[in-house]
């Protein structure tokens, strides 16, 4: 191959007054995937494998990738994947490439020229420079982020729903975006894990986790209109002790705080709560609902009173500012409620006088 050339459609060169410094082979179905050029300090790459049909490949127009880092070329560029390419440049400088994204510039060899760089796999690479030296990367070049998917994929418009992100490469992460719109907040839970919290949105977007490594590919998150939706009723709490039959063990029964006393409270995971009297088959109500539709009922009071029912964490001098079901001691009464969600898909459940045990039943929700 001759180190002066231009690319035509049909793979053949033709003298032209620039330099082409390095190729790198995949195979004989992504057989040129980059090629770096001396003045220009850009790149040509296959934006994806020839088809076994084609007569040549399909360039990419060329793409700057290292704009103020040296003198101005990149020297030498393996790829053992299409989706792993590392270039070196003349000053020193390394980077690294996942298949959508350029990693920042990094300098690992002072201000030497990096000749050449070999990636036998897409853990190690060795690379020697202008003055005798080698080195080799075994993970301090770090590629960019990789997303792999999304739970839950769906939300209501309104946002705020509590997403799992999966994927690679999230350590240090700078941003979440929901299309064009940043995340309302954002964790990283471990370099394959980020919670994020999804803000307003219409239709399908695209998810993306960006790095100083650069912004991994991105997941679909779908909004939805916010409906109802009906579900055969379930129990979801009661704080009667359990016997076994017709009252099961749940997770009101167990929090050490029934019958709910005086200006007391019990928080109630409805979103995800995988009742013992769902049925074969049923399902909960899943995570980003922002209201469900309750049947609640007021056992054996000790005193009149009421219940209010309010989303999950809010204050009891707050909830109680209004009554949702209201009874007379000894009696046992329900009704409807609709009550809003928190971010964690809770509600609250509170008594104003005496003491009272709550059973808590599922309708539907909102979403």
């Amino acid at each position: 191959m001759s180190n002066t050339g231009k690319i035509k459609s049909k793979g053949r060169f033709t003298k032209v007054p620039e330099s082409y410094l390095s190729f790198s082979p995949i195979s004989n179905l992504f057989y040129m995937f980059a090629v770096v050029l001396l003045s220009s300090a850009t790149m040509l790459y296959i934006g994806g494998a020839q088809p076994a049909s084609a007569s040549s490949p399909t360039w990419s127009a060329p793409t700057k990738i290292i704009p103020t880092v040296g003198s101005g070329y990149l020297a030498s560029v393996s790829c053992p994947t299409t989706t792993f390419c590392a270039a070196v440049d003349d000053s020193g400088y390394a980077l690294t490439y996942n298949g959508s994204t350029w990693s920042t510039p990094l300098s690992v060899d002072g201000n030497n020229i990096l000749y050449s760089v070999s990636c036998p796999t897409t853990i190690f690479c060795m690379a020697v420079d202008d003055s005798g030296n080698s080195l080799t990367y075994g993970g301090s070049i770090q590629g960019g982020p990789t997303a792999t998917g999304i739970t839950p994929a769906v939300g209501p418009k309104l946002g705020g729903t509590s997403v799992t992100i999966s994927g690679s490469g999230f350590t240090g992460a700078t941003a979440v975006d929901f299309g064009s719109k940043p995340a309302t907040s954002f964790t990283v839970d471990s370099d394959t894990s980020i919670t994020a919290v999804s803000p307003p949105g219409t239709g399908t977007v695209s998810v993306t986790v960006t790095t100083a490594n650069g912004t991994s590919n991105g997941v679909n998150y779908t909004y939805t209109t916010i409906g109802y939706t009906s579900v055969s009723p379930y129990r979801i709490c009661d704080t009667r002790a359990s016997n076994g039959t017709s009252i099961k063990t749940n997770q009101c029964d167990t929090k050490g705080t029934t019958p709910i006393g005086t200006k007391s409270g019990i928080q109630v995971q409805v979103a995800g709560y995988n009742s013992p009297y769902l049925g074969s088959g049923e399902t909960p109500v899943p995570a980003g609902a922002i209201a469900v539709v309750l049947n609640v009922t007021a056992i054996g009071g000790t005193s009149p009173s009421y219940l209010s029912v309010c989303p999950g964490g809010e204050a009891s001098s707050t909830c109680l500012a209004s009554s949702n079901l209201n009874f007379v001691a000894g009696q046992s009464i329900t009704n409807f409620v609709t009550a809003g969600l928190n971010s964690s898909g809770d509600i609250e459940v509170y008594n104003f006088s005496g003491s009272v045990n709550v059973a808590v039943d599922v309708v539907g929700w909102y979403g």
